[in-house]
């Protein structure tokens, strides 16, 4: 099926593991590659995409999206446009440590973050501001790229914070989207309004 006349269509890809990502620990904004599983997922996606190439490839400036993006964009003959406003949120004191770590030494900080309440002297980039951010994305892509095919490749909050935008949905903080690595997901844009087509696909993944 194909997207309406003038209908944004935009392909939401998470970026391929690093060390942390098999780790379970909270990257942030903390710049690291992509481990030799990530490339592999990153050399998957583009094998996938070379069936279905889009207009224009956005990733977030930090190392394993760039990294993602740069495979794929190779292979289908773009070069990406990094933009920092698809930057992972900042964890602050929380990057590079595990979530059960996080829930036994900050148990009550983690509690008011998943709530959607600012979290203090911590250095935690709140939700306000990652908003703003993805607003700020979404209303350039559908001011600029009507009618195109447009790729993003970028991290687990802002893509999040991307879907609750378009689909005017209240925001969460509680991973109520989840989307594994090298995953793609997909919205329409069209007219201000906004459809889902699908979320967290990873069939194109060996998923080893």
């Amino acid at each position: 099926m194909n997207p309406p006349v003038d209908t944004v269509r935009l392909i939401l890809i998470r970026h391929g593991t690093t060390i942390w990502n098999s780790q379970n620990r909270f990257i942030g904004t903390t710049d690291l590659p992509l481990d030799e599983n990530g490339k592999r997922q990153a050399k998957q996606l583009a094998s996938h995409l070379t069936r279905d190439i889009p207009d224009v490839i956005y990733s977030s400036n930090l190392k394993r999206a760039a990294e993602t993006a740069a495979i794929i964009a190779e292979s289908c003959s773009l070069e990406p446009v990094l933009d920092p406003r698809l930057r992972e949120i900042d964890f602050g004191i929380w990057e590079g440590l595990t979530l059960d770590e996080i829930s036994l030494s900050y148990s009550s900080e983690y509690a008011r973050w998943t709530a959607g309440i600012p979290v203090p002297n911590m250095n935690i980039e709140p939700s306000d501001s990652l908003l703003v951010r993805a607003g700020s994305f979404l209303h350039h892509i559908r001011t600029n790229h009507r009618g195109d095919t447009v790729l993003t490749v970028s991290h687990g909050a802002i893509m999040q914070a991307i879907i609750f935008l378009a689909l005017s949905l209240p925001y969460r903080n509680d991973w109520y989207f989840y989307m594994y690595n090298g995953s793609i997901s997909e919205l329409w844009l069209k007219n201000g309004s906004a459809a889902m087509v699908r979320l967290n696909d990873t069939h194109h993944l060996d998923m080893q």
